[in-house]
This record gives C-alpha cells, structure tokens and sequence, in this order.
C-alpha cells in the first residue's frame, strides 16, 4: 500500500469490480417482455383478457404567498381515471389480439384486493420501464425481465374466465400525461408486456390526449422480434 495515499489501493479494488457491473449501452425504450416468452418451450401471449379498471393520479399547481407547489387533485384524479377507462376498453374492444371477459360484480374484500394490487401496478411499472433507461443498465435487466405483482389475483381467473389481465395508470400534472399499459398474468401476477407513453401537455382535451397515449402505447404489440434482438445483444 502507498504510504502517502493509504487509500489509492481499496479505491482500485472498489471500482474495478463495480465497472464490470453494467453494460454501457443506449437506452432501450418499449416495450418490455417477460422471459419466459424467449424460453423453450416458448409460451404463447395470452389471447382472453379482462380489463381491469384504471387507476390515475393527477397534480394541479397551487399558489399563495409568492410560494408555488403541485398537490393531489381527487376531482383531476378521478376524471383522469374515467377517461383512461374509457380510453382502453375502447382500444382493446377494437382489436383482433384479444378476447375480452366482462370484470364480474365483486363482493366488499374482492375489491379491496383488486385495489390494492391496482395500486401496486404503478409501482412495479415505473421499477420496470426504468430498467431499460440510462446508460448503465445491467444486462441482466433486458435479457431477464422477469417483473410480478404476486398471484393475489388468481381467483380473477375462475371469476372472469381471462387469463390475463389488462392494466393502466396515468400520472402527471393536470396538463400532462404518463400513461403505463401491460399485459399481466393473472394466475401468477407476471408482467408478460409493458409499455409507456408520455404526452407533455400539448393537447388540452383529456379524453383525446388519453386515446391516443393509449394507441401509442400498444402501436408496437407484441413486439416479440424486436425485443428478442435487444436481449441478444444486451
């Protein structure tokens, strides 16, 4: 060890090993695939879905004393919520991928279970799109994606009959929109296919403005090729 620097030695061992971590590679976007679907024997995107409702969270700028903040907007939130609702049961109602089942009457627990796995949803989403962004992702992110909301809603698929899932939550303040779609297995909770889209806020009309976050979002469903050579060279 030098004796004039005793701590050039641990640095290089520190930060020889850490450089190894990542690759440094350009950010990859969407969407995002489980790892089973790159697996032998490869399993198949499941056809019957049910659409679960959307969840939203909406901030709006405040202002008193020369002072300024964004807070939680219940009435923003709320109206954000319908029109994503709206905006994927219509998109999904229009496409030839899936075959919808109808989300049954739920009993008082049922939706406090649904709920609580619907504001889970955010939460694993933002942990999962993020893997993909910056330089320094590690490898292992892309080519075992592998992201679960647990199987607290496997007896989703007795009552619907889907197999699957679909999933949306919107956030942002109430001139801007980030919208997360996916796919999720309902029997295990694995997130088969995720996707975001964001809208900066140049279009007033919510219901528009989520519409086409929505169409954005799916425009590159399944994309199974795409994120295959991703993985291959990651």
């Amino acid at each position: 060890m030098n004796a004039r620097f005793p701590g050039a030695a641990v640095v290089v061992a520190l930060t020889i090993p850490m450089a190894g971590c990542v690759v440094p590679r350009p950010s990859y976007g969407d969407p995002w695939l489980h790892r089973s679907f790159y697996e032998e024997p490869r399993r198949e995107l499941p056809r019957s879905v049910a659409v679960l409702p959307a969840r939203a969270v909406t901030w709006t700028l405040r202002e008193e004393n020369n002072a300024s903040w964004h807070a939680f907007d219940a009435e923003a939130t709320a109206r954000r919520a319908r029109g994503l609702d709206k905006a994927l049961g219509s998109w999904a109602s229009s496409q030839g991928a899936f075959d919808l089942h109808e989300m049954p009457v739920l009993e008082p627990e049922e939706l406090d279970i649904l709920d609580a796995h619907l504001r889970l949803f955010p939460l694993v989403a933002r942990a999962a799109t993020g893997a993909g962004n910056g330089q320094g992702t590690p490898s292992f992110k892309l080519r075992e994606f592998d992201y679960t909301l647990g199987p607290g809603l496997a007896w989703l698929v007795d009552r619907t009959g889907a197999e699957a899932g679909l999933f949306a939550f919107a956030e942002g303040i109430e001139s801007s929109r980030h919208v997360y779609v996916a796919l999720v297995e309902l029997s295990s909770g694995d997130v088969l296919w995720l996707d975001d889209a964001k809208d900066p806020g140049l279009r007033n009309d919510e219901e528009t403005a989520l519409r086409e976050l929505v169409e954005r979002a799916w425009k590159r469903y399944p994309g199974l090729n795409e994120f295959a050579l991703v993985r291959k060279t990651s």
